[in-house]
């Protein structure tokens, strides 16, 4: 198992020292290491390991804090970009009766959040990341092309692995050692979520995940041109797994808007590319109506999808996820969808086709909008500038989709 910030330790005993000077519990993890929670009643919050390592909180305090939170009090991630070491000593050291009150069955219930004991000596990094470590790895992944923050997680977790805990340096991995840095100095994680903030990390998270949309549809073109691939070690992208693809990335571009305004706000303009990109997705759908090799994508997400079988399909392509949006989010992209409801429309076979009502959905969608700009209007003390007419939108406000 990686010895680091992102592995997982096991509990192998649970003793209280209650008699004497000073009084603590002691959590013998596998390791072997020992972390000592003193009681708070007896001096200042003090929460000690034997590991070694001179910083206020090690890696092992980091892992036992999320643990004990977790199971005292039911909260599996603490929110945090800025929790600083002094808070997390006096946070554990606040547990402390409580500590007292479930010792029995306390080990039992941490090692449970970790799977087995055959898991914790697995060599495989894990992917449990503390609230301060998917910070970090969100803030890194930045400057990666192409990983989002979970998958450049596993491999700092991966190149961690192969140094010991105890040491800053990760040979080999500059990403790594920042990371390492960050977790135990608490000055130097905040100057990073200085540098790239929120609104930054979350603007390269969706650009990422708008690429890899455009590819999966531009290698679908591939496949169209050469045909399926004589190496059956290869995984054409045919249809049925470009539409897949799509949906599972639209899935995921909704879920992560929604996980992130929970954690704080977003700029308008990031708000904005969000819903730009789940448009620019379903205009790459609409240009590719076309039959390949007895499918067709536009049939496959729009037209006639497949029965639906999970909670994702039974929802119309990217624009049931679009109405859940504000209109401020979206209401710049009118003329796009309008042209798209268009060209839906046209396709449709007949009046009840399931094309006619996708492109119905997007209709009351902009005209809801526009009851609820003019209610708006009306309401205002200030007269509110008349939203321009789609002849009249300026050609630097037009938004353009390749």
């Amino acid at each position: 198992m990686a010895q680091g910030i992102a592995t997982d330790f096991w509990v192998d005993e649970l003793r209280s020292h209650p008699v004497g000077h000073p009084t603590y519990f002691a959590f013998q993890l596998k390791k072997p290491v020992s972390v000592r929670i003193h009681d708070p009643e007896e001096g200042p919050n003090r929460v000690e390991c034997s590991c070694g390592d001179n910083s206020t909180c090690c890696v092992h305090i980091y892992w036992l804090f999320d643990a004990l939170k977790a199971v005292l009090t039911n909260q599996r991630s603490p929110t945090v970009r800025a929790v600083s070491q002094a808070d997390i000593i006096a946070e554990i050291c606040s547990l402390y009766d409580s500590i007292g009150d479930r010792m029995s069955e306390l080990p039992d219930r941490i090692n449970a959040l970790r799977g087995s004991e055959s898991d914790s000596d697995d060599d495989e990094p894990s992917e449990a990341m503390t609230s301060r470590q998917l910070a970090l790895a969100d803030i890194l992944s930045i400057f990666d092309p192409a990983a989002l923050p979970h998958e450049y997680g596993r491999e700092i977790s991966a190149a961690m692995a192969r140094t010991p805990a105890d040491q800053l340096l990760v040979e080999g991995s500059l990403g790594a050692t920042i990371y390492r840095m960050a977790v135990r100095d608490d000055a130097f994680y905040k100057y990073l979520i200085r540098v790239a903030d929120a609104d930054t990390c979350a603007q390269h998270y969706f650009s990422k995940q708008l690429r890899r949309a455009q590819r999966a549809m531009m290698e679908l073109d591939r496949y169209s041109a050469t045909g399926p691939s004589d190496d059956v070690q290869i995984q054409d992208m045919d249809v049925g797994q470009c539409a897949r693809d799509l949906r599972r990335i639209v899935s995921e571009i909704c879920e992560e808007r929604e996980a992130r305004l929970s954690k704080g706000p977003l700029s308008a303009n990031t708000r904005k590319r969000i819903a730009e990109s789940l448009v620019r997705i379903l205009d790459g759908v609409l240009n590719r109506n076309r039959e390949i090799y007895g499918d067709n994508l536009y049939t496959s997400l729009i037209s006639e999808p497949p029965r639906p079988v999970t909670d994702q399909e039974q929802r119309d392509f990217v624009i049931d996820d679009l109405r859940t949006f504000p209109s401020t989010e979206w209401i710049h992209l009118t003329e796009v969808l309008e042209r798209i409801a268009g060209r839906v429309q046209r396709n449709a076979l007949h009046d009840h086709h399931p094309s006619m009502q996708y492109a119905e959905k997007i209709e009351e969608m902009i005209h809801d909008a526009d009851d609820s700009f003019e209610r708006e209007a009306s309401f205002s003390p200030v007269r509110q500038p008349r939203r321009p007419t789609l002849g009249e939108e300026r050609e630097s406000q037009r938004p353009r989709i390749s």
